[in-house]
């Protein structure tokens, strides 16, 4: 039986060319590259941290704002009741009702309007 045949797209060097990756320059270039994933992987745990500290200390529209703004778009529009920034929920808490009803009456004309001074 013959040699195993060739795959295709298989580069095979011309017999007797030097090989131009030695070894030392192999292990010099994968302790390079284990080294930048090193780095890699404490940059990615470092922001892990930070964005969850984030999430802690931020509300859901602040989020929401910092992430389009890390994406380059623009913050959204001041509203507290976007639909963009809605989650549905039949839950309430004492808080969420006090606070929304608040809102309400602040986003509600002054009766008769401004014109009736």
């Amino acid at each position: 039986m013959g040699a195993p045949p060739v795959r295709a797209g298989l580069v095979i060097p011309p017999a007797g060319s030097p090989d131009p990756l030695t070894l030392d320059a192999a292990a010099r270039r994968i302790a390079e590259l284990e080294a930048q994933v090193e780095g890699l992987e404490a940059a990615l745990a470092r922001r892990s941290r930070e964005l969850r500290h984030l999430q802690d200390q931020l509300c859901r529209r602040d989020l929401v704002t910092l992430s389009r703004l890390a994406a380059g778009l623009p913050a959204l529009a001041h509203g507290a009741y976007e639909p963009e920034l809605w989650r549905e929920t039949t839950a309430f808490t004492v808080a969420e009702v006090d606070e929304t009803l608040a809102d309400l009456w602040r986003s509600l004309p002054p009766p008769g309007g401004e014109d009736s001074r």
